[in-house]
């Protein structure tokens, strides 16, 4: 058996010393790491997208707003025979032009939205939504802002009546996206917070 002298074991502890710090610094620095990517992953690829649906939900609902509240300002045209309902042409055409507006803010924000990393069923919300909201803008409100433009208070009305449903719909898919982005955010919390209890 060979006997090490004291400076030799002294050598040998230090350097197992050494090793076993630098292994468990590597684990740590692994684990910061892991909470890092995990954190920027929540921020962009969940938070950023929550932000962008509120607001395009906050927008859809004002495209509503803005439409019955154009509805509701009307004068009555005796001049004809039959009397008909004529909205006022200043807020008729603010209206349209603020409508527009936020439609080009949606899809703005949307192509941000579809920016982002997805889920398979993130994937498949996405899809529902865009489809929902698609009906919503060509049969609802595109031709509701075309009779709108043409001070058509009738038709207006009527394409305003039929985007209520197609509206219901979109405003259904954006709240189950928005609520699988908050899903998604807490499970990463959660794995965040796995990792860091096995560090």
């Amino acid at each position: 058996m060979v006997k090490l002298s004291v400076s030799q074991r002294l050598t040998a502890m230090v350097g197992l010393a050494i090793m076993v710090t630098a292994m468990l610094t590597g684990l740590g620095l692994y684990g910061l790491s892991a909470s890092k990517d995990s954190l920027h992953s929540v921020y962009a690829d969940r938070m950023v997208p929550l932000g962008d649906l509120g607001e395009i939900t906050k927008l859809m609902m004002d495209n509503r707003r803005l439409l019955r509240t154009a509805l509701s300002e009307v004068e009555i045209d005796t001049s004809t025979k039959n009397a008909e309902l004529v909205m006022d042409q200043k807020i008729v055409t603010k209206t349209a032009d603020d409508i527009e507006r936020n439609m080009k803010t949606i899809e703005v924000l949307w192509k941000a939205v579809m920016a982002t990393e997805m889920t398979p069923k993130e994937k498949i919300l996405v899809a529902k939504f865009a489809e929902s909201h698609d009906k919503l803008v060509n049969i609802g409100v595109k031709p509701a802002l075309i009779a709108l433009r043409a001070n058509n208070h009738a038709e207006t009305k009527s394409r305003a009546v039929q985007a209520r449903g197609l509206y219901a719909a979109a405003s259904d898919d954006v709240d189950a996206l928005t609520k699988f982005q908050l899903d998604v955010a807490r499970e990463e919390y959660e794995a965040g917070n796995q990792r860091y209890e096995t560090t």
